[in-house]
């Protein structure tokens, strides 16, 4: 029981790791998107893209820019 109680910490603080690093990731594209926009006067292209399905793969949208 000990062991289980101890995985599940570990996955837990593994979760808090993931989600600090998703927040860093989303506060750089932001910053990003504001640096495009400052330097071109425009704002980033919104025409989505399918990207291929492949077999067992889940289905993905793509921005081209």
């Amino acid at each position: 029981m000990q062991t289980i109680k101890t995985d599940i910490r570990r996955v837990q603080a593994m979760c808090g790791q993931i989600e600090s690093q998703m927040n860093n990731l989303y506060d750089q594209m932001s910053q990003l998107m504001t640096m495009f926009q400052k330097q071109n006067g425009q704002n980033l292209p919104s025409n989505m893209e399918n990207n291929p399905q492949r077999v067992g793969k889940k289905h993905l949208k793509v921005t081209m820019l």
